[in-house]
Formats: structure tokens, C-alpha cells, sequence
């Protein structure tokens, strides 16, 4: 049986009120949703346990990683049964870390098990969680509305796929967070920048040109006079020009 218990982490009876007659009842505001907006709106019921534990966890792999794990059984090669055994494996490492608890409470709470997670239960775990998303239908819809998720926010990368939107849709975007990005990964980028900020865009569409790609560029800034370098950017880009007072472009 699982130590996971309803008062989990609740250490009086006043924490006890509060939770179980106020905030268990509360919507939820989901900050930092792993899942892409393209597998929340298409709904497909989920394949295997991993697939929702695992697929686009970089919490679960930095465990690994720091434990040792080679990379075949986390973003690898390997199948998704053998990285989520290995997953278990390490789990059963790492009493103190949140994942720990977390990932306990995960199990009981989605796919109503309450085997410890380790090593040896790990085939089991599996067996039982994706009997239980074939019997149940396990979607990401489904577990946005089970947890009482009210606004979903996406963790996207800077250069992640927007196809996945019909034109016309608005979407509400928090740029400029200072994290690196993957250029391997782009196909055919939009670039944003103004001010100092457009040099490190010429610089981005000098290297997708290289890759054969021609990137689009808004570049911004306050009036026409700010606007420099058009020319040499237009060699590596497609370039749409907005100020603020309209002297120029948008």
C-alpha cells in the first residue's frame, strides 16, 4: 500500500481545514503545462503510461541524467516500457527528492495504483497504468479536467511549431525570458527583435540562411529613424518594419 495518504504532507488539523474545506475545492491556474498545445486539442487518448509520465518530462530526466542513466533509456532509442522501468529504477534512489513524492502521488491520483515505485514493481506499475488508460480512456483533456484546471499555459520553445493554430487565432505569448533555444529544431522561423535586440537576429538569419532556410523577420522600434540595416537584412530575410508611430512599415 502506498504512504500516500488524503493528509499527505498536512501536518495539523488546521492545514487539514484549509486544504480539504478551501483550497482542494479551488480551480487550478496550470503555469507550466509540459503538454504541446497540438496533443491538448487533438485529445488523443494517451498510448502507454509513458507517453504521459515521461515523453516531455525534464524534470524526470534530469534524475536520470544526474543519476547516471544513459541517454538511450531517457530521449534515446530504447522503447518506452525499458525508459520507464529505468525510470522506476532510479526513482527508488532518490528518497529526499520531490520526484519522489511526487511521482507517488501521480500514481495514485491518474491511474489509481499504489505500489511503491521502484525496480521491482516497475513492470507491474506499467502493466496496471496502461490497463488503466485503455479502460478508462485516458486523454490529456481528460486529466486537465480531473485535476480542475482552469487556464492551461504551455512551455513552449522559441522555435516550436505554430501550425497547430488556425490564422486568425489568438494566442497570448511571454517573450523575452532569457532561455536558450534549439536551432536544429526550426523550419521555418519568425524571428522578433528591435532596438540592440536586432543583432542577434541578423546573426540568426545569417545561420538559417547557411541552412538554407530564409527566416521571417519583424523587426520593430519607435519611429523610422531607429530602423537600421534594412538593407543587409533583407539579404537574409523576409522583413516586416514596425514602429510605433507609423512613420514607417506597420
Amino acid at each position: 500500500m502506498s504512504y500516500i495518504k488524503d493528509n499527505f504532507l498536512l501536518k495539523n488539523k488546521t492545514a487539514e481545514k484549509l486544504y480539504f474545506e478551501h483550497a482542494s475545492k479551488m480551480p487550478i491556474f496550470d503555469y507550466h503545462c509540459h503538454l504541446p498545445e497540438k496533443q491538448i486539442l487533438e485529445n488523443k487518448q494517451f498510448n502507454d503510461v509513458f507517453e504521459i509520465w515521461l515523453a516531455g518530462d525534464h524534470y524526470k530526466w534530469r534524475l536520470m541524467r544526474n543519476y547516471g542513466v544513459n541517454e538511450e533509456y531517457i530521449t534515446g532509442a530504447k522503447s518506452n516500457k525499458e525508459k520507464f522501468i529505468k525510470y522506476c529504477e532510479t526513482l527508488a534512489t532518490a528518497f529526499g527528492n520531490p520526484l519522489y513524492h511526487w511521482s507517488q502521488v501521480e500514481l495514485k491520483e491518474f491511474f489509481n495504483c499504489e505500489l511503491e515505485i521502484n525496480g521491482e514493481n516497475a513492470e507491474t506499475i506499467w502493466n496496471w497504468c496502461n490497463d488503466y488508460i485503455a479502460l478508462n480512456k485516458i486523454t490529456p483533456q481528460s486529466l486537465i479536467e480531473k485535476s480542475n484546471v482552469t487556464i492551461v499555459f504551455t512551455t513552449n520553445e522559441i522555435f516550436d511549431d505554430l501550425s497547430t493554430f488556425e490564422e486568425g487565432f489568438e494566442l497570448d505569448c511571454l517573450l523575452g525570458l532569457g532561455n536558450g533555444f534549439d536551432l536544429e529544431k526550426s523550419q521555418k522561423p519568425l524571428l522578433i527583435g528591435g532596438g540592440i535586440g536586432i543583432a542577434p537576429m541578423f546573426a540568426l538569419a545569417k545561420h538559417f540562411n547557411k541552412k538554407g532556410i530564409k527566416p521571417t523577420l519583424v523587426y520593430g522600434a519607435r519611429s523610422k529613424d531607429d530602423i537600421v540595416l534594412t538593407e543587409e537584412l533583407k539579404q537574409y530575410c523576409d522583413l516586416i518594419v514596425c514602429t510605433d508611430d507609423g512613420s514607417l512599415g506597420y
